[in-house]
């Protein structure tokens, strides 16, 4: 798997079709921000919510599997006991790179079997980091967040 670096970052939002996992019926939860901020600066988003039929007016997919056509890239923003069954559904998906972040300030992803199936399976993943954070002219919280980060000597390299 390796550590995450900013090359994989950069190769992650160059790719302007993706899905989005555990998308919300909440417009307030961060997965629905996430989603919406995405549409906003162009990507082509395939929202996942088993739950759902429809996100903002767009088909939202039971799973990774049902996309079509189907991506490479997918954002999971899942709590640790989904995240193992939808990375499941991914590597069964073709779905090349992932970033899996869960959401909570400071938790990191706990379920570690999660991120040994993206290892068994060859799919590059991205976790630790705040998806937001990186997006080229983010808002302001997260740029300092990126800010404390470097300063720390934790912002990928």
């Amino acid at each position: 798997m390796g550590i995450v670096n900013k090359k994989t970052i950069e190769d992650f939002y160059a790719v302007k079709r993706l899905a989005v996992i555990g998308v919300s019926r909440d417009k307030h939860d961060y997965s629905r921000s996430f989603y919406s901020e995405m549409l906003r600066r162009g990507y082509d988003v395939a929202p996942v919510n088993p739950n759902l039929e429809s996100v903002d007016g767009r088909k939202c997919y039971a799973s990774v599997k049902d996309i079509t056509p189907a991506v490479d890239h997918a954002v999971a923003l899942l709590p640790p006991e989904k995240t193992e069954h939808a990375l499941t559904e991914c590597a069964a998906a073709g779905v090349k790179t992932i970033w899996l972040h869960q959401q909570h300030i400071g938790q990191g992803v706990t379920n570690t079997r999660a991120i040994y199936i993206c290892e068994e399976k060859g799919i590059k993943l991205i976790t630790g980091f705040c998806p937001f954070m990186f997006m080229p002219k983010t808002a302001f919280p997260h740029r300092l967040h990126g800010a404390i980060l470097k300063l720390i000597g934790a912002y990928p390299k």
